[in-house]
C-alpha cells in the first residue's frame, strides 16, 4: 500500500502479537455463484495493519469514543423524534 492510500476491508480476520507487534489480518466478503450453490460469502484477505502494543491501546480508545458519540446522537434523535408532536388524522 502506497502513502497515504486508502484500503477498505469488511472486517479483521485475525489478530496476533508477535514481540510486541500486533497485526490485523484484513478481508472482502466475496459473493458466491448462486448457480454453484454457495450460500455464504467467503472471506478474500486483502492486507494487513501492524502497530506496537500502545498503537492498540490508542485505537481502542479512539473507537470507543467514536461508538459512544454515536451512541448518544441515535439517542438524542431518538428523543427529539419521540417528542414531535403529529397531527392527528
Amino acid at each position: 500500500m502506497k502513502e497515504n492510500e486508502c484500503c477498505y476491508a469488511d472486517g479483521v480476520e485475525s489478530l496476533s502479537v508477535v514481540d510486541g507487534v500486533v497485526r490485523l489480518e484484513l478481508f472482502l466478503y466475496k459473493s458466491g455463484k448462486k448457480d454453484e450453490g454457495q450460500r455464504e460469502p467467503e472471506h478474500l484477505p486483502i492486507g494487513q495493519i501492524a502497530m506496537p502494543l500502545n498503537g492498540l491501546v490508542r485505537l481502542h480508545d479512539a473507537v470507543g469514543r467514536l461508538i459512544e458519540d454515536m451512541t448518544k446522537r441515535a439517542a438524542a434523535a431518538k428523543e427529539t423524534a419521540g417528542s414531535q408532536n403529529f397531527p392527528e388524522k
